[in-house]
């Protein structure tokens, strides 16, 4: 059973950002509701942050390091940055390639908390592979 502090967290949230929650936490935990419902929107609407500005963020490497090898030197080639591949956890791995064969206006928001993106990484990868100079994020901060 889904808690009311999770539910009514959900309804303060736009429609598009809730059912993105939704779906990536269909069943949340403890864990989850203690950290999510703190989170509040910085914007009423999606903001545009730049590529550029992502590839200096510590966490990038994390992020681009779980892609494929030919994900991450397609990456290092169009940017010229020197991440290195790691482990994939990616279930179907061509969906980035796929994803960035797409229109970057196709895609919904990632969602970014403190900064960095939580959901919509394969928004974010497909976004480094076509050589976007943006994306769009929902842009979360914990309460204080």
């Amino acid at each position: 059973m889904i808690s009311t502090q999770w539910h009514t967290w959900i309804n303060t949230l736009p429609t598009k950002l809730a059912m993105e929650f939704i779906d990536e936490r269909p069943n949340p935990d403890q864990e989850d509701i203690e950290v999510f419902t703190k989170l509040r929107l910085t914007n009423k609407t999606p903001i545009e942050v730049s590529i550029n500005t992502l590839l200096n963020e510590p966490w990038m490497w994390g992020t681009v390091s779980r892609t494929p090898k030919h994900v991450v030197d397609a990456i290092n080639t169009r940017y010229g940055t020197h991440f290195e591949g790691g482990t994939v956890y990616e279930r179907n791995p061509d969906r980035l390639l796929q994803y960035a064969k797409m229109p970057m206006e196709t895609a919904n928001p990632s969602v970014m908390v403190n900064g960095e993106i939580i959901f919509g990484v394969g928004r974010l990868i497909a976004a480094l592979l076509r050589g976007d100079k943006h994306i769009k994020v929902w842009s979360l901060k914990n309460e204080l």
